[in-house]
C-alpha cells in the first residue's frame, strides 16, 4: 500500500489533488501546499533527484509561463509566484506517483469513481490511463532530458526564451512520437500477458477505509469550502 499503508490509496488521491487545487488560491494556501511538499519529501525520504527526474521534462514549460506572464503583466514577483505555483503542482502530482504504486493508484481512482459504475461509465479503464499517465511522467522526463541533450549538441540554446518558443517543436514532436511508441509496446505487452482492464486491477489484500482515511477527507473538504470563501 501506499504511504505508510495507513490511508486508503482513495485518501492519498484526494489529498494530493486536494493541495494541487488549493495551492492556486490566496497565497497562504500556497505556503500550506508547500509545507505539504516538504512534509512528504522528508517523512518519505524522497531523494531530490527523484523530484527532479520528474520534473526535469516540464521546467520548459514553467520558464515559458513565467516569460508570458512578465510580458503581458510586467511584474516580476507576480510572474515568477505563477511558475512557482505551476512548479509545485507538478511537483505535488509527481510525489502521488512515487508514494504510491501503480496498483494503488487505479484501486484508488476506481474506488472514487465507482458510482459512476450504475451509468455504464467505463471507471476501470478510466483509472487504468490515468495511473499509467502518472507512471509515464518520470519516464518522459527523462525523453525530455536526453532531447534537450541531443539538440544542446546540434546548438540549441535552453536558456534562450525567444529560441525555446521558436523551436520548441524540436523537443515536442521527438516526445510525442517517443510517447506513442511505448504507450504501443505497453498495450501489446498488456495484451500478451492477458491483462483484461475492464475487470479491473484487485488489491494484493483488501483495503478498507479507516478512521484517519475519515479524517483526512473531512480536512480535504473543510480547504475546499474555506477557500472558495477566501
Amino acid at each position: 500500500m501506499g504511504m505508510c499503508r495507513y490511508l486508503h490509496p482513495a485518501t492519498e488521491i484526494v489529498m494530493f489533488v486536494a493541495m494541487a487545487i488549493l495551492l492556486w488560491k490566496e497565497w497562504w494556501f500556497t505556503l500550506l501546499v508547500s509545507v505539504f511538499v516538504i512534509s512528504v519529501i522528508l517523512i518519505f525520504r524522497v531523494s531530490l533527484k527523484q523530484v527532479y527526474r520528474s520534473t526535469m521534462g516540464t521546467l520548459w514549460i514553467v520558464v515559458m509561463l513565467i516569460a508570458i506572464s512578465l510580458f503581458s503583466t510586467h511584474n516580476i514577483l507576480s510572474s515568477f509566484l505563477v511558475g512557482y505555483k505551476l512548479l509545485l503542482m507538478i511537483v505535488d502530482l509527481s510525489l502521488l506517483s512515487i508514494v504510491a504504486s501503480p496498483f494503488d493508484i487505479t484501486y484508488g481512482i476506481t474506488t472514487i469513481l465507482a458510482p459512476l459504475k450504475y451509468v455504464k461509465f467505463p471507471v476501470s479503464e478510466l483509472a487504468f490511463v490515468l495511473s499509467m499517465s502518472l507512471r509515464f511522467i518520470p519516464l518522459m522526463s527523462e525523453e525530455v532530458e536526453r532531447i534537450i541533450t541531443s539538440q544542446r549538441v546540434r546548438g540549441f540554446d535552453i536558456k534562450n526564451i525567444k529560441h525555446v518558443i521558436s523551436m520548441g517543436y524540436s523537443i515536442l514532436i521527438p516526445v510525442f512520437l517517443s510517447a506513442t511508441q511505448r504507450a504501443e509496446a505497453m498495450a501489446i505487452s498488456l495484451y500478451l500477458r492477458g491483462v483484461d482492464v475492464k475487470k479491473g486491477i484487485p488489491p494484493v489484500k483488501e483495503i478498507r477505509f479507516g478512521i484517519l482515511d475519515v479524517v483526512v477527507w473531512l480536512i480535504c473538504i473543510v480547504l475546499l469550502v474555506v477557500s472558495m470563501y477566501a
